[in-house]
């Protein structure tokens, strides 16, 4: 992934995260009231498991490229230098 792409998907999640409460302020049906993050266990729990799931996503999308690789070369050798660079 270009560099570029990286700050552009970091910069859309951060004004997401800004732009999301003031929206649902004005929402007649609301995706999730506002009120449960006064909790502070209910916002922890919330915040743990978007740091976890970002970092299995990470895990994911680094670990499965060669993974792959390795699997295509056991089963073609003659094209190893190709699949895995």
């Amino acid at each position: 992934m270009p560099a570029w792409a990286t700050i552009l998907l970091f910069a859309v999640s951060v004004v997401s995260v800004i732009v999301f409460p003031a929206v649902e302020k004005r929402a007649k049906h609301l995706l999730i009231p506002m009120a449960f993050f006064r909790d502070r266990t209910f916002t922890v729990e919330i915040l743990t498991a978007s740091i976890l799931d970002g970092a299995q996503m990470a895990f994911e999308v680094y670990s499965r490229p060669s993974t792959i690789c390795r699997r295509r070369s056991q089963a073609c050798t003659s094209r190893r230098a190709r699949c895995c660079g």
